[in-house]
């Protein structure tokens, strides 16, 4: 068998790429030269120990309950937290519907169409039919009735999906459960339309 870097170099060699083959440590040095939020890791940083608090101790197991003490490396945390909150608010300013827009959010349902259950025959009877979910007042809006098909666009294709109505859910929401069919895994705006 052969180590994951060494057979990611592989095809990068084959592609035409200059890829690390050579040991682990020097991959981890690459990246550090060459990606900004990585400068200065190395895996004599990721190796360190310092004294942790609340004090573990393996003999009498006090303070950290059944937790044994660090001696491997505590790793490093990379500054990226200030970026991401950046992205996340340049993304945010994007996620504002437009007129004719609502805003899907994805949720997790149990006995979804995703690739873990359908494989079970078993499971097969307890699977949900794709639906989306609105609250009341903003399907008056559009004249959605509870269990109505409906038209769903988002990120440039289009859904046919049964429509339920629920109080709890947010106005001007739609709440769209994941590995149902919907190319949906993150907040998007979308349009939403009866079928006729």
């Amino acid at each position: 068998m052969r180590a994951d870097f060494a057979i990611t170099a592989e095809i990068g060699k084959r592609l035409g790429a200059n890829s690390e083959s050579v040991s682990p440590s020097r991959v981890m040095a690459r990246i550090a030269a060459q990606i900004p939020a990585y400068a200065g890791l190395s895996y004599q940083k990721l190796a360190e120990v310092v004294e942790q608090w609340p004090k573990i101790a393996r003999a009498e197991l006090y303070y950290g309950g059944t937790s044994y003490e660090n001696k491997q490396g505590l790793g490093v945390q990379l500054p990226l937290a200030s970026r991401v909150a950046r992205r996340r608010e340049s993304s945010a300013a994007t996620l504002i519907p437009q007129a004719e827009e609502l805003l899907a959010v994805p949720i997790t349902r149990l006995y979804d169409w995703g690739r873990t259950v359908t494989p079970s025959a078993l499971l097969h009877p307890h699977l949900l039919e794709p639906y989306v979910v609105l609250h009341p007042v903003t399907a008056q809006a559009l004249k959605i009735a509870n269990g109505a098909a409906v038209l769903i666009t988002v990120n440039g294709s289009t859904f046919r999906i049964a429509a339920r109505l629920d109080e709890t859910t947010p106005r001007g929401i739609v709440l769209a459960p994941r590995s149902m069919g919907m190319s949906l895994h993150e907040p998007m705006r979308l349009k939403i339309e009866i079928v006729k």
